[in-house]
């Protein structure tokens, strides 16, 4: 089901509820979210807003879709339940998420809109991460708030989405690292991290140990897991 032009034209001509998006967000969810459509896909979306986000996703994935939604407030009046599931509940709050995952099971995408607040989206990746498909997508978007005092930001301040996603990083590419164990489950789990202008998004897929190959002449395999970890300057691709 190609059309990746969907979002976009949906937004600019809601028929629906309000709304409230960037509008360079359509691509990048487009670039995520596409390989789901038509299916029965698990998607939780962090944050109600006027309820018109909900029905876009619904449109957009289909009628197979498992279409849950989370916000702190009740506000249910604004979710058609033929459109999706609603619950009531704090993002940060394991209980209601382990009710999220036990009802619907394991998720395929998270999409956090909730609170904005760095330390909530941090516990609640922490939490849900875990617990999805594994090749799932979550995604973090707003995450310019981790500029914003008011929500607990402030250029490079420890704590912060956005750093705490670049500590991130080096355990994606825990391998290569001797002062990171040899084992890191979200290194083992995670394919990228895609990081555009106020979102976040991370991909997972399992992922076996790292392999090399020099191709042409005597060509060898190498297995870098296996293998002492060569000086910096001999480094496969060096």
């Amino acid at each position: 089901m190609e059309d990746n032009g969907f979002l976009h034209r949906y937004y600019l001509n809601n028929p629906g509820r309000l709304m409230h998006k960037w509008i360079h967000y359509f691509d990048i969810y487009e670039d995520h979210f596409s390989r789901y459509r038509g299916t029965d896909v698990r998607f939780l979306e962090i944050g109600v807003g006027r309820g018109g986000s909900q029905q876009m996703w619904r449109d957009y994935f289909g009628p197979d879709a498992d279409i849950v939604c989370l916000d702190l407030e009740d506000l249910s009046d604004r979710v058609d339940p033929k459109v999706a599931t609603f619950y009531q509940g704090d993002e940060t709050d394991t209980t209601v998420l382990q009710r999220i995952v036990d009802e619907h099971g394991p998720l395929d995408v998270v999409l956090d809109d909730g609170s904005h607040i760095s330390s909530h989206m941090v516990k609640t990746f922490e939490f849900l991460y875990p617990t999805m498909a594994p090749d799932g997508v979550y995604m973090i978007e707003d995450v310019h708030a981790s500029y914003s005092p008011p929500h607990e930001g402030g250029y490079k301040r420890a704590g912060t989405i956005i750093e705490y996603t670049k500590d991130l990083l080096d355990r994606l590419n825990f391998t290569y690292v001797k002062e990171l164990p040899r084992d890191d489950k979200f290194g083992r789990t995670t394919q990228g991290i895609h990081i555009y202008d106020s979102i976040i998004a991370f991909e997972r897929r399992p992922k076996a140990h790292p392999q090399w190959l020099i191709t042409g002449g005597s060509g060898r395999l190498g297995d870098w897991a296996f293998q002492p970890r060569p000086p910096v300057h001999d480094l496969p691709g060096d």
